[in-house]
């Protein structure tokens, strides 16, 4: 059985009770503002798409870079991402959207480019050593 799972406004400090859910395939995290651990969505090995909106404590990816079948990954509103780097382990990543309020701390925003996605977006920031008109789309 597969599924989507929305998790909005939600007063949650952990996702640890989403292990219940291995066959997830979307999920929504908005609004959570006291969630800081992400460390369950390792257990998630079908899910396909991970929206995370205004969930300020999230600041690092390396969780989230290993699940095995994620295509599509949206950051919205959530503040500074430490660095993009955990992603470059991802196979099948295909789409990258940060929107809003993100900032990744070390700038390194080439690494978009040595994912080889099919899409993404960015908004630019000072400290980021590409812009997103700068990154060479791949064919």
């Amino acid at each position: 059985m597969t599924g989507k799972l929305e998790v909005v406004k939600g007063r949650i400090h952990s996702i640890t009770g989403i292990a219940a859910c291995p066959y997830l395939e979307e999920l929504l995290l908005a609004h959570c503002r006291v969630l800081h651990d992400f460390s369950a969505l390792v257990v998630l090995r079908s899910l396909r798409t991970l929206e995370i909106s205004s969930c300020k404590k999230l600041q690092q990816l390396d969780e989230i870079a290993l699940l095995d079948r994620l295509e599509t990954l949206v950051i919205d509103d959530v503040g500074t991402i430490e660095s993009l780097r955990p992603l470059m382990v991802s196979r099948s990543l295909k789409w990258l959207y940060f929107r809003g309020d993100v900032s990744v701390t070390d700038g390194d925003t080439a690494v978009v480019q040595k994912l080889g996605l099919k899409d993404y977006a960015f908004q630019n920031r000072r400290h980021y050593n590409f812009t997103y008109d700068h990154l060479v789309r791949v064919p």
